[in-house]
């Protein structure tokens, strides 16, 4: 499906304001409540991809869009201008990654689109570029066996949350800590519009940064299901509570940065996206943690929020 209605600079400030950082009223009056994960059952690195993996994983693009180069990367960095990164609509997607755990079900990572996303309230905006629906997220859930166990989300903007309305009732949604509460003038705009995607949902349970313990050269992790194949990593700067995910997989260990960095090129350079964080300097902290991971799993996939 494909919105050919043209999208109006307003109507692209409207969406995109959920990625604007500026400090006024919160993103949404919704509750959450103190999620505390398991105690870690490994301690190092090593002794968690020494496992054998029990977790399969499925990366499924639910939607394009194209957006600002400069929203996603830092074009003042010398080595962006270095490698002659300008400022240009660039296409990226919205995935929605499939965790399938033997024991606890299917987890998705990020929500990507429901169907229609008109459905509620973005009928009326429109966007300078249009967005493309690939696979909206009642689909992807459709063809799943497991029963479905809930949506770990890396942050709360609006392009990782459209396919909120899609999942079952009473799914569990798991926040980073003092998401919910991120305050931006922008927010008057997209209030209502976040609220019909949260509308009918419980409390998110947000993750306790108290519960967290450092493994390697990541300062705070936490073991989702308690037996090491899965954990939610800390990883402020993009927006407060911005979270990423690693996991052992059946088809090897996985990073899910989120928008820690949008783009492979970014992460790979160690450039921190631009316009879209709320920190950046602290963006740029806790990409140099998901970096010294990374060099310390060198078999690991790296999977940035906006590319697959």
């Amino acid at each position: 499906m494909k919105l050919t209605r043209p999208f109006t600079l307003r109507h692209l400030l409207i969406l995109v304001a959920a990625l604007v950082w500026t400090g006024a009223c919160a993103v949404v009056d919704h509750p959450t409540t103190p999620h505390r994960a398991l105690a870690p059952s490994v301690s190092s690195w090593s002794e968690v991809f020494a496992r054998p993996p029990v977790i399969e994983h499925e990366a499924i693009v639910s939607a394009r869009w194209n957006v600002p180069l400069s929203g996603m990367l830092d074009l003042d960095d010398p080595r962006a201008k270095a490698a002659g990164k300008t400022d240009a609509p660039t296409e990226i997607v919205l995935p929605v990654h499939v965790l399938r755990h033997p024991e606890h079900g299917v987890f998705i990572i990020d929500t990507g689109v429901t169907n229609p996303v008109v459905s509620f309230g973005l009928a009326e905006l429109a966007f300078d570029y249009p967005i493309e629906i690939v696979d909206p997220i009642e689909s992807i859930l459709a063809r799943e066996t497991l029963p479905f166990g809930g949506a770990l989300l890396t942050h709360f903007h609006l392009d990782h949350v459209l396919g909120l309305p899609g999942l079952p009732d009473g799914a569990p949604i798991y926040i980073g800590p003092g998401e919910m509460a991120a305050r931006s003038l922008q927010n008057a705009a997209t209030r209502s519009i976040f609220s019909e995607v949260v509308s009918g949902h419980g409390p998110f349970r947000e993750w306790q940064r108290g519960s967290a313990v450092r493994i390697g050269p990541i300062e705070a992790a936490v073991d989702v299901f308690g037996d090491g194949s899965l954990w939610a990593l800390f990883m402020p700067g993009h927006t407060a509570g911005s979270m990423a995910f690693v996991a052992h997989t059946t088809s090897g260990p996985k990073m899910f940065a989120g928008d820690t960095s949008h783009t492979r090129w970014g992460f790979e350079n160690g450039v921190t996206p631009g316009t879209y964080s709320a920190d950046r300097a602290e963006n740029a902290e806790s990409l140099l943690q998901l970096k010294a991971l990374e060099a310390a799993v060198p078999e690991i996939e790296v999977f940035p929020g906006h590319e697959l």
